[in-house]
């Protein structure tokens, strides 16, 4: 039959950010299913932002259709509870949902060569925002 694989994994990270007192820390909690043509992902992220030690969790699911040997399409969702953002009057959004979403295109052009084609879009209370992407990914082999 077919094989099936189940992956868990756990990640720790820590950024410091350009300000003084600014950094962010968290756990990552995720699963991922391999089928044939198929990759599900979720995951749980825990974030604590500084300063102040903020909280902010999110969740996301992940599903790949098909490879990276020929063809493959990626769709992403995401909803975060956010910390900080600090607005263009320089005051800062504090404690707040986003959401987005994602998908992907993934061609192969040649042996080596990965042409990737994205299409995103991301909301929360303050703005929203459409993004396109371009990407070549070239693989040593």
């Amino acid at each position: 039959g077919g094989q099936r694989q189940y992956v868990a994994g756990l990640a720790v990270y820590y950024a410091k950010g350009n300000q003084e007192g600014r950094s962010d820390k968290g756990v990552i909690l995720n699963g991922i299913y391999y089928g044939k043509d198929l990759v599900l992902e979720a995951g749980l992220r825990g974030n604590v932002a500084n300063p102040g030690a903020a909280f902010g969790p999110s969740q996301y699911v992940a599903v790949t259709f098909g490879s990276d040997e020929r063809r493959a399409v990626i769709v992403r969702a995401e909803r975060a509870k956010e910390t900080y953002q600090v607005l263009t009057t320089g005051t800062e959004k504090v404690d707040f949902m986003s959401h987005s979403i994602g998908v992907q295109w993934r061609e192969r052009m040649t042996r080596d060569g990965l042409l990737i084609l994205g299409l995103g879009y991301y909301k929360n209370p303050s703005y929203a925002r459409t993004s396109i992407d371009v990407g070549w990914r070239w693989s040593f082999r």
